[in-house]
């Protein structure tokens, strides 16, 4: 019985300590070419899941749901959904893939849901608020 007890305790912890570990995440906006890219600078994540874009309303502007792994994707061109090897992705907001609007010059909200590993998988997400040149 003391032997399922430490089990179910070290199992209880390993779960709750393993996701306790937040690995770092930033966003950085620039434009470039005309485009607004976002850098994504990070440490200790594999993949990201969603990029999600809101105005200075709280109203979403563009959101993407993917499945990209961090080697193959460090940044995401605003309105541009990701495409290339291990890169899975398709835009949700605006529907029927219309343009997303300008955001040049605004100050805007990304939220990044990525997945990284610690004793588990966990999933994890940033929120930043930025200026947009």
């Amino acid at each position: 019985m003391r032997t399922l007890s430490l089990a179910v305790s070290a199992l209880v912890s390993t779960v709750l300590l393993g996701c306790a570990q937040i690995p770092r995440v930033d966003v950085t906006p620039k434009v470039q070419n005309g485009a607004v890219v976002f850098d994504i600078p990070q440490s200790g994540i594999n993949s990201i899941f969603a990029f999600e874009v809101k105005d200075e309303a709280g109203q979403t502007v563009w959101k993407i749901d993917l499945l990209a792994k961090v080697d193959t994707l460090n940044s995401i061109t605003y309105g541009v959904v990701p495409t290339g090897k291990d890169i899975r992705a398709s835009q949700v907001v605006p529907s029927d893939n219309l343009p997303a609007p300008d955001i040049r010059g605004k100050t805007v909200k990304v939220t990044i849901t990525y997945q990284y590993d610690a004793w588990a998988a966990c999933e994890g997400s940033v929120s930043r608020t930025v200026h947009v040149p």
